[in-house]
Formats: structure tokens, C-alpha cells, sequence
């Protein structure tokens, strides 16, 4: 949820733990991928343009091609 932009109150709320639990969950997850913000904005990125990861996915084997 947290990827997909919404707030830290609605994503504890929705998986029943305190604020400061999800808090140190993403602290652990951000020790452990510190990308995990720009994963977050290329995320909202794709919804913008309605795309999904697998979208992007799909396509990498052609620009693949292309750098050869």
C-alpha cells in the first residue's frame, strides 16, 4: 500500500498495527533496499500513465534489442 502512495495512518489502519510497528517495519525494509522511496515514485509514475510493472517488463526485451 505504501508503494502505491497511501498514507502510513490508512496502511496500519488497514493491516491492524500501530503506527510505530509500520513505522519500524519500513525503517527495516529501507535498511534493507534503500531504493524503496524511488520504487515508490516510479510506482506512482506508472499509475499515471496506467502502466504496471509487468507493462515495463514486458517490454525490456525489445530496448534490449535496440542497444545492441
Amino acid at each position: 500500500m505504501l508503494l502505491d502512495g497511501a498514507t502510513y495512518r490508512r496502511t496500519a489502519e488497514k493491516f491492524n498495527v500501530g503506527l510505530a510497528t509500520l513505522n519500524r517495519i519500513v525503517k527495516d525494509a529501507r535498511k534493507k533496499a534503500p531504493d524503496f522511496d524511488d520504487l515508490r515514485q516510479l510506482n506512482s509514475t506508472l499509475k499515471k500513465l496506467d502502466l504496471t510493472p509487468f507493462d515495463v517488463m514486458s517490454v525490456l526485451p525489445l530496448f534490449a534489442q535496440f542497444k545492441e
